[in-house]
């Protein structure tokens, strides 16, 4: 990819079965390093793989021999992974693959645009592409913050974060709407964690345009009841907590309708932030209209405080 990612979600028609996968990025021409992943992921289960990201990781040139010895497509610098195993017993077959870009909302280029920067922001810059790709991260985490959603995909992972919801007969919502998959559900059946499965016919089924899980069948759950005086009381400690749900979440950035007014909100915040913090009376077009940086950053701070308020969502529980 020409632009940083830190992760990817696989829809397969097929799962596979490999040995010793790993997970390498390409830090120069031949240099190849090891990726510090988050999930472990093996391409067994149509499922999603997320690294952290590296600090000395470069673009680079496809050729016939780096990465990969084929005719080169075009001449654009990528960011490359690569994966390989010592064995393979059967080959996955990939329906779909989405990466989940670095910075998702916007683009330095996007923003240069907006600013009317007689250049792209790259490598010699000032600020670089890069850093300016770390504004814009920031500045999703603050609109996702103060809107209560999300329009990048999100895992909720039950071995590093998980999500613990009450136990309800009639069905519970998630913490994160706008889910997109479950991949595991599991109910605490006061001994281990009970893995329940899928379907309207199975254990539980879910209503996406919802956002609600809900339970086909009963479970028993130990020590249900107590005896307080002449009262048989029940619903208490035991359902709390227990369920733990694996799930993706977020609002498809490809179909909401919302996702380009985010884009606007996140284009204008960057370029507010450079207007504060950096120098560009040398880069910035200018004429006979031209107004000043204070009012500049005003009206964007007041334009964007408007838009996300028009975003804002209430979550109820």
């Amino acid at each position: 990819m020409d632009r940083r990612f830190i992760g990817i979600f696989v829809d397969l028609t097929t799962n596979g079965s490999y040995t010793s996968l790993l997970y390498k990025y390409l830090l120069g021409s031949e240099s190849w390093e090891y990726v510090s992943l988050i999930d472990s992921y093996s391409f067994s289960e149509s499922k999603y793989c997320r690294w952290n990201l590296p600090d000395n990781w470069a673009q680079v040139q496809f050729t016939s021999t780096v990465p990969n010895a084929a005719d080169p497509p075009d001449s654009v610098e990528r960011y490359w992974i690569e994966l390989s195993a010592s064995a393979v017993t059967t080959m996955a077959v990939i329906n779909k693959i989405r990466v989940l870009p670095y910075a998702s909302y916007t683009s330095p280029r996007r923003v240069s645009e907006f600013l009317q920067i007689k250049r792209n922001f790259d490598y010699s810059t000032t600020p670089t592409d890069l850093e300016v790709e770390n504004l814009i991260r920031r500045q999703e985490d603050y609109i996702n913050y103060r809107t209560r959603k999300s329009w990048k995909l999100q895992a909720i992972t039950e071995e590093t974060d998980p999500i613990l919801v009450d136990y309800s007969r009639y069905g519970f919502y998630l913490r994160y709407r706008n889910f997109w998959k479950i991949y595991s559900l599991k109910l605490w059946n006061g001994g281990e964690w009970q893995t329940l499965v899928e379907g309207r016919n199975q254990d539980y089924f879910v209503n996406y345009d919802l956002g609600q899980v809900i339970i086909s069948r009963m479970f028993t759950i130990p020590a249900v009841y107590g005896m307080v005086g002449r009262y048989s009381l029940w619903g208490q400690g035991e359902f709390k907590n227990s369920i733990k749900i694996d799930y993706l979440y977020g609002r498809n950035p490809e179909t909401d309708p919302e996702f380009f007014i985010v884009e606007d909100i996140a284009t204008k915040l960057v370029a507010k932030d450079l207007l504060q913090h950096s120098d560009y009376t040398q880069l910035i077009v200018s004429g006979s209209d031209k107004v000043p940086l204070d009012s500049k950053v005003r009206n964007l701070t007041e334009d964007t405080e408007a838009r996300i308020d028009s975003l804002i969502g209430v979550a109820f529980y």
